[in-house]
């Protein structure tokens, strides 16, 4: 199956909260290292059960080149 690619032209159409899958896409890379960041606190992130979820106003912030925001 082949992996959809996001293309952003407004910040306003992703959902609130993204998952690994949806940021790997937005940030280019694989999935693996998404979580690898985000385990190492790289990357703004809150682990909800067993997987990872992004603030997607905190991770633009982080893109963006500003400060990351704590959110867990």
């Amino acid at each position: 199956m082949r992996k959809k690619l996001i293309y952003i032209r407004d910040w306003n159409q992703l959902p609130p909260v993204l998952t690994v899958q949806e940021v790997a896409m937005l940030m280019q890379t694989n999935e693996q290292v998404i979580r690898k960041y985000a385990r190492e606190k790289l990357i703004p992130a809150v682990k909800f059960g067993k997987s990872w979820r992004f603030e997607k106003n905190a991770l633009r912030e982080y893109m963006e080149g500003g400060k990351a925001l704590e959110i867990a």
